[in-house]
């Protein structure tokens, strides 16, 4: 509620929009004009099954919102996510479901869903959250150790670099504090600019299937697996776009799901066996936050299961 009584207007966001959600409503509940249309949802261990509607699915109160000093609220984000969701159903329902050709313009509004949708999430705003707020100790403790200092010692000290944001500007402490208060917003735009023109230069498939539960979904939905990481140290595993086998995912609709990957190979519309499936739920599921969901209420368990070191491996190859 706002000041006398009033209610705030678009402050209830979904960090996950709810026009991609909701092609996850349970099939026997969308078509009966008796029930409202409901989504299964899961733990990220797979209890605790219970239905929820679309509407009420990954929200938080004004996550995109920036206040402003005289107490208003700048809803710019809010308002672009709203008109590339209009443009990305259109996608998916007049292209993707009857598996037509997808147009430049297509894969435009793809690219841009794909690039928000991966840094819109509470996920990604409590892990910058928190890297920021390790920033800015370290600032405050310098700053104490400079207020702490010999006029000598701050002499030297005055001659460490700042740190740079972009060309011509330097850090400040509040401008981590507003990261770390904002993560979302002041970061989204320096991600699409990183982001985009790598997705633009890779391949694009929509992988198919006629799977009754088919692929599931997340809080956290867009998906950076690299299938070779496994040969690299733990410390080097980390997926980045730049990466030759890198595999970017996003489920789509229980049906299809959209695939980037500097393979050429992959394009067009591919039909997956029930195998393929399985694994790319099963990497969806440990992607997730905190909750995945399905349009169906059983899982299954190969969803779950821990992975096998391959032979090839780094802790095979280097063992400590």
């Amino acid at each position: 509620m706002a000041k006398h009584g009033k209610v705030k207007k678009y402050s209830k966001q979904h960090f996950v929009a709810k026009c991609y959600t909701k092609s996850w409503c349970d099939p026997e509940s969308a078509n009966n004009p008796k029930l409202e249309p409901f989504i299964w949802q899961f733990d990220r261990n797979g209890n605790n099954a219970r239905a929820k509607s679309p509407v009420k699915l990954f929200t938080e109160t004004d996550i995109y919102t920036l206040p402003l000093p005289d107490g208003g609220r700048d809803l710019t984000l809010e308002h672009g996510f709203q008109q590339l969701e209009n443009m990305f159903a259109r996608v998916r329902k007049l292209r993707i479901e009857k598996r037509k050709p997808i147009s430049a313009e297509d894969a435009t509004t793809l690219h841009f869903f794909v690039a928000t949708a991966h840094a819109r999430t509470a996920a990604y705003r409590d892990h910058h959250r928190a890297q920021f707020a390790r920033l800015r100790e370290k600032v405050e403790a310098l700053s104490k150790d400079f207020a702490d200092a010999t006029e000598e010692q701050k002499v030297n000290m005055r001659r460490i670099p700042n740190i740079a944001i972009e060309r011509g500007q330097s850090i400040t402490l509040d401008n981590i504090k507003m990261m770390e208060d904002f993560p979302i917003q002041q970061m989204l735009a320096p991600t699409l600019r990183a982001v985009l023109p790598i997705y633009e230069g890779m391949s694009m498939a929509i992988l198919c299937t006629n799977d009754d539960i088919g692929f599931i979904t997340s809080d956290n939905p867009v998906t950076w697996f690299d299938p070779e990481g496994y040969k690299r140290h733990a410390l080097h595993r980390s997926p980045g776009l730049a990466m030759k086998d890198i595999e970017v995912t996003l489920p789509l609709t229980p049906h299809h799901c959209l695939l980037f990957t500097h393979k050429n190979n992959f394009q067009g519309y591919i039909d997956i066996s029930t195998d393929t499936l399985d694994q790319l739920n099963h990497r969806h599921v440990q992607h997730c936050h905190e909750i995945f969901i399905s349009r169906r209420s059983s899982v299954k368990d190969i969803w779950f299961q821990p992975i096998e070191v391959p032979e090839d491996a780094w802790e095979r190859r280097f063992p400590s």
